[in-house]
Order: structure tokens, then C-alpha cells, then sequence
């Protein structure tokens, strides 16, 4: 599963958090465009099995994080083992309040559609 975090720890809670539900067997967590969806099922199947976490690039910039998601994702694409259900780097939802896309900055983002573009 290849994920971009501000910060690893929260973001590994909340999949932990997320997949805990899952397997109570909450219709939240169940629902096909969950951006964990293929991982919870890859664990229920597979109980007791270990896993690890990697991290591929530690950086404040939003930009580099997306690019790199973006990279991985594209290289994983033919990979059977990868379980993102998404081709594509996740752009978080946009916030008006603080005039990001949760902590990613509107030009990183549109950085990032213009490096899409050309690649």
C-alpha cells in the first residue's frame, strides 16, 4: 500500500483505527471507493501474517509527496501484490478555511497537475 502522510504515526492510527472497523464489520469501512478497502480485505484473509511500514521520502513539501505517491503508484501498477485502489496520487479534499487540500498547499497541487500532465 503505497500512502503519503504528514504525519506517519496519525496516519498509521487511523488505518489501524479504520481496519479495526472493518472487521467488526463496519458498512463505513466496507464501501468500494474506501482508499483502504483492498488492504483491510488482504488482512482479514490473511490473519497473523507480518507486515512493514517504508518510508520512501520524508518531506515538508507538498509537491515531492504527491510526485513520489504519483511514481510509486505508477510503478506498482502491473504489481498484483499492490494494494491501492487508486492509479493515481490522492488529492485530499479541498478546505476553505484554511485554502488547502488539507495540508497540501493549492500551487503544490498545481505543480503537481502540470508535472502530471507532461509524464
Amino acid at each position: 500500500v503505497i500512502v503519503k502522510a504528514k504525519n506517519i504515526y496519525q496516519s498509521l492510527h487511523n488505518i489501524q483505527k479504520g481496519l479495526n472497523q472493518y472487521l467488526k464489520g463496519y458498512d463505513s469501512q466496507r464501501k468500494p471507493d474506501n482508499l483502504y478497502l483492498y488492504l483491510y480485505q488482504y488482512v482479514e484473509k490473511n490473519k497473523g501474517l507480518p507486515f512493514h511500514v517504508e518510508v520512501m521520502l520524508r518531506s515538508d513539501n507538498g509537491y515531492q509527496l504527491l510526485k513520489m505517491e504519483q511514481h510509486l503508484l505508477k510503478k506498482a501498477r502491473k504489481d498484483t501484490l499492490c494494494l491501492n485502489n487508486r492509479v493515481s496520487a490522492y488529492i485530499p479534499q479541498w478546505n476553505p478555511e484554511k485554502g488547502m487540500f488539507n495540508w497540501i498547499k493549492r500551487n503544490e497541487l498545481l505543480n503537481f497537475s502540470r508535472y502530471k500532465d507532461k509524464a
